[in-house]
């Protein structure tokens, strides 16, 4: 535990800010990501490029030696409500190690110096993701413990997950592309955000150029209908077959009635299908009503995803909550 200590102590001296090499960082993960437990994301350099250019100030840290880029970490900025006010807040991504470095503890002194330089830049907190046992949950409380930094496992959830085939559009007429207007007042809604429960949710916030990022990003698939708002994003996968892959990440339609809700999905999907995808997952936050997923053919995966979120601001404030909207990355 000791060496572990002095390790992170250590971490500003190496890490520099990330120099803009999005190929050799795509090249990295991809290397790094290969032998991992679960398929990852194709990462291209357009890819990273797109997300990292998110509204916003990111905070990055990264190691190089004369070999280049061998160790990264990214915060990426979002507003959420927690308890009735809004923070900023980083959600912490990315975070890689090349291959042959990963016995240097490398990882957990990028991730540490991440915490510092989201603090020093003023931000609220940060929000980590991690897969129930692998081992980015467990250096994450080891982390927070040596560095002395409040951490509450705020969420923790499954998927919905199933197979795409072209299909005909819902009969009812197409759904409409809302506007980055409509996916800002549809995530502020009361009907959404249950407005009696301030406590209960961790609840994402949008301004007009973060919904204009979400909406035209490459790879939005986006319909809405009134005042509901429905998004995913097609993703290509790792895999022999370079598979695309539809996630699901806005659900704002408390304010449709169930017939609205199912035409609404019938349309996403098969648009994702007109893309490419052939599979669909949806993170179970519990704030959507994800009924016409399951009667769309979606089933249960059996992983479990943990968010922890470090509130150094306030951290009397953070607690478990049922209801939780901002997206994993």
């Amino acid at each position: 535990m000791t060496g572990i200590a002095d390790t992170i102590r250590r971490a500003g001296e190496d890490v520099e800010e990330f120099r803009g090499d999005y190929e050799a960082l795509a090249f990295v993960m991809r290397d790094s990501w290969a032998d991992g437990p679960s398929v990852p994301y194709l990462y291209t350099a357009d890819l990273l490029a797109e997300w990292l250019a998110y509204p916003g100030t990111p905070v990055t840290a990264a190691i190089y030696t004369d070999e280049g880029l061998v160790a990264f970490a990214a915060g990426l900025p979002r507003q959420v409500e927690i308890a009735g006010t809004i923070r900023r807040v980083l959600i912490s991504t990315f975070l890689t190690v090349a291959p042959a470095q990963k016995a240097s503890g490398y990882g957990i002194v990028v991730w540490s110096e991440l915490m510092r330089r989201a603090a020093a830049a003023g931000y609220d907190g940060v929000v980590n993701y991690c897969a129930d046992g692998q081992a980015m949950h467990r250096m994450i409380e080891t982390g927070c413990r040596l560095l002395d930094l409040p951490l509450m496992r705020v969420k923790s959830f499954s998927y919905l997950v199933g197979v795409l085939t072209p299909a005909p559009r819902a009969a009812g007429g197409p759904a409409v592309r809302p506007t980055a207007r409509r996916l800002v007042d549809a995530g502020a809604g009361d009907a959404e955000r249950g407005a009696d429960d301030a406590r209960g949710r961790l609840w994402r916030v949008w301004s007009d150029a973060e919904a204009e990022w979400q909406l035209s990003r490459g790879g939005a698939i986006v319909v809405g209908d009134g005042e509901a708002v429905l998004t995913g994003t097609v993703v290509t996968v790792a895999d022999a077959s370079r598979s695309r892959y539809l996630v699901v990440d806005d659900v704002l339609w408390a304010s449709a009635p169930a017939e609205a809700r199912h035409r609404l999905l019938a349309d996403l999907l098969a648009r994702a299908a007109d893309d490419g995808a052939r599979y669909v997952g949806l993170p179970l936050m519990g704030y959507a009503d994800v009924r016409p997923f399951l009667a769309a053919g979606l089933v249960p995966s059996p992983h479990t995803i943990h968010a922890y979120l470090t509130l150094w601001s306030d951290p009397a404030a953070v607690e478990t909550v049922d209801r939780y909207y901002l997206d994993v990355i």
